[in-house]
């Protein structure tokens, strides 16, 4: 029973002197310290601000492309005409190669379309299709044409 009791007594030590831990340290926190003297000091009152300009103008491109040149910098003044950048003329070409590839490729079906057209009209003149059958091929052919 004694050495139960001594050992419970060593037990408790041991866990209460384990438990106990030190606080962390404060961490160091940066500050800025003003000692006011006079009346002129107290005068003076400082704020954390941003100053941007009262009207500001969002200026972009027409077209998005690579950003190549840029001819003045920023806060600097411009006049009306005068070159801000230059974009990589290469996307401009690409996409003007894919709209007048649409273009050809628009003027075939309307071409294709109307010699269609063509065809069923000598077909409805000779009686190997009937008005049923004309009629939706002279809307479609009125549409793309």
């Amino acid at each position: 029973m004694k050495y139960a009791l001594a050992t419970c007594a060593a037990l408790l030590t041991l866990l209460w002197g384990c438990s106990q831990q030190s606080p962390a340290p404060e961490p160091v926190r940066s500050v800025k310290l003003l000692t006011l003297n006079s009346a002129e000091d107290q005068a003076q009152v400082g704020w954390a601000a941003e100053v941007r300009a009262r009207q500001e103008t969002r200026l972009s491109f027409r077209i998005g492309g690579m950003l190549t040149q840029r001819h003045i910098e920023l806060g600097q003044r411009f006049k009306a005409g005068q070159l801000l950048a230059q974009l990589d003329p290469q996307d401009a070409a690409l996409s003007s190669q894919a709209a007048q590839a649409q273009l050809a490729s628009a003027r075939v079906q309307r071409d294709l379309a109307a010699a269609e057209l063509k065809r069923f009209e000598a077909h409805l003149k000779q009686g190997f299709i009937g008005q049923a059958e004309w009629d939706p091929r002279c809307r479609q052919g009125r549409v793309v044409g």
